[in-house]
């Protein structure tokens, strides 16, 4: 589901509630670059990333890219490419944001103290697969985008609904 940011506030959830909802759905996906049979996964999450940034009212292509060859000597595609174009003035400075949504392996074996694909709060900070590398950082782009773009602006700080802080 995704949501059209300031449009879907009401007088329960702020801004900042509203991110953190959607970084819980970001980190769900298990867009795991590095596992053949996770390849749809990563292309779930380019959609999702891609239908965020329309969301903005940017111009959002996928651009297919090539061809990987696995070890075994099959060849699967690569995930596609987003371009996003968000305005057309040429008077105004240009901004490039680039960054990545797939992700590496990531087991609770492997050393995670929660299930790595559950956003979780422990003492006041957030820890999920992809959380700082790098579909945060993407999401806080979108999120500061919309907050200069849209005519209504954040919300004053409130408390968050405990329904948005996901304890472990």
């Amino acid at each position: 589901e995704t949501l059209s940011f300031c449009m879907t506030l009401d007088e329960d959830m702020n801004y900042d509630c509203l991110l953190l909802q959607n970084l819980h759905k970001w980190v769900a996906v298990e867009s795991d670059s590095v596992q053949p049979q996770t390849r749809q996964e990563v292309i779930r999450m380019i959609d999702i990333a891609a239908e965020n940034l329309q969301a903005l009212g940017a111009d959002v292509t996928l651009d297919n890219a090539s061809f990987q060859q696995l070890f075994d000597g099959q060849h699967i595609p690569l995930p596609p490419v987003i371009l996003a174009k968000l305005g057309k003035d040429p008077l105004k400075p240009t901004v490039c944001f680039y960054g990545h949504v797939d992700v590496m392996p990531a087991k609770r074996e492997d050393g995670w103290k929660t299930d790595p694909y559950t956003l979780t709060e422990i003492d006041g900070n957030l820890y999920g697969r992809g959380t700082t590398d790098n579909k945060g950082p993407i999401l806080a782009w979108i999120h500061a985008v919309t907050a200069f773009k849209l005519p209504c602006p954040p919300l004053l700080p409130k408390v968050c609904p405990s329904s948005y802080l996901l304890l472990p």
